[in-house]
């Protein structure tokens, strides 16, 4: 009787744990490995963590200098603007002398 309880609990064994049951250094073999993925799970789960949080540092930063992109764009053709004004001035005051320097050398 004690024979067919022992035979049913390996069965129930066997169907819950497969056919191979770790013992002794088999286990311990299986727990340091255990032991190894998951420092190694834990230590990918962080460097994904600080990964995710540089992205997000990243990404406004990036919103920040295309915002600075833009500003200093518009100022640039402003700037532009004005220059190209004053060369405008600047090369009608050169022919104005070179007029005056023309009629001068006239007399």
């Amino acid at each position: 009787m004690t024979e067919n309880i022992l035979q049913e609990k390996k069965n129930q064994l066997k169907e819950f744990a497969g056919d191979t049951v770790l013992r002794g250094e088999e286990f311990k073999r299986y727990v340091t490995k255990l032991r190894g993925r998951s420092s190694v799970y834990k230590r990918n789960r962080a460097e994904l963590s600080a990964l995710k949080a540089e992205a997000g540092v990243l990404t406004r930063t990036v919103e920040i200098l295309r915002a600075r992109d833009e500003a200093i764009s518009r100022r640039l053709v402003c700037v532009c603007t004005e220059v190209s004004h004053y060369l405008r001035i600047f090369f009608v005051y050169i022919n104005f002398m070179y007029c005056i320097i023309a009629e001068c050398s006239q007399y």
